[in-house]
């Protein structure tokens, strides 16, 4: 799980998806980073792309880190540093991961970026929290 640690305005999904892919070029990564993106003020989801295809998500040496090559990378498209999510972004998040989960032979790891490498991303403290109630711990 990610958050793009970016204010977005009043762009719609296809001038997000435009940014970050911009974003992710300047990385010399061949492609958006992620496989879906959500976008929280207007509560589109965009399937980025195939679930067999390796994205560049989560860092790792090298760039295609085991984590880019297992995992499905999910975006909000949106800062989550200082504010976060409200109960609807959650339950949408929530509902992205259960449609995956549904797609897929079998159930993975829900994990925030920074569960696989130092950084802040997903965002503040209220990673903890979600992901708990994701795995029916909470």
């Amino acid at each position: 799980m990610h958050h793009a640690a970016a204010d977005y305005g009043q762009k719609n999904m296809r001038q997000v998806l435009e940014a970050i892919l911009a974003h992710d070029r300047q990385q010399n990564w061949p492609a958006i980073s992620y496989h879906v993106v959500y976008l929280p003020r207007t509560r589109e989801v965009a399937w980025v792309g195939d679930w067999n295809t390796i994205r560049y998500h989560a860092a790792g040496v090298p760039a295609i880190g085991i984590n880019n090559v297992t995992g499905i990378g999910v975006c909000a498209a949106v800062n989550y540093e200082f504010v976060d999510p409200d109960q609807q972004a959650i339950d949408d998040l929530n509902g992205i991961v259960d449609w995956i989960v549904s797609l897929l032979p079998q159930r993975l790891k829900t994990v925030g970026h920074k569960d696989v490498w130092p950084t802040i991303c997903p965002g503040g403290g209220w990673w903890t929290t979600w992901k708990a109630k994701v795995r029916g711990t909470a």
